[in-house]
């Protein structure tokens, strides 16, 4: 009668080192392969210590330093604000709204397009501003 000897190494359940390999390597890709958002217009923003980076929001408003307005980074005026605020309220949520304005325009200009927000009933609005060294 012969005698069933079990091995000494016997291997019970899964191995993972391939699963961390895998999870690295489409870390890497994803990281590689996306598009981080860079400002299109050369604006001098004002330095604040307030910390923490908004998302990318729905509108971005710019002035630049001569008091161009741009929406979504394309010359505009302030009703052109108006009527594309108005097409984006049309839909179920409320857009996030982004206001960048160089240091040079004058509060009269930054403060125009924050009234023109505030007669739309927009109150939430993200001042973005660059990072004090």
């Amino acid at each position: 009668m012969k005698t069933f000897i079990p091995p000494e190494h016997c291997h019970q359940g899964i191995e993972i080192t391939p699963l961390i390999d895998v999870v690295f390597i489409l870390l890497l890709f994803f990281v590689l392969t996306s598009s981080f958002s860079d400002p299109t217009l050369p604006l001098d923003l004002p330095e604040s210590n307030a910390g923490g980076t908004p998302e990318l929001p729905d509108i971005q408003i710019a002035l630049d330093g001569r008091g161009e307005l741009y929406l979504n980074s394309q010359p505009s005026d302030l009703e052109g604000l108006r009527s594309q605020i108005i097409s984006f309220a049309a839909g179920e949520t409320i857009p996030s709204i982004s206001l960048q304005a160089d240091q040079a325009v004058s509060y009269k200009k930054v403060f125009s397009v924050i009234d023109l927000l505030k007669s739309m009933n927009i109150t939430e609005l993200q001042l973005v501003h660059s990072e004090k060294r």
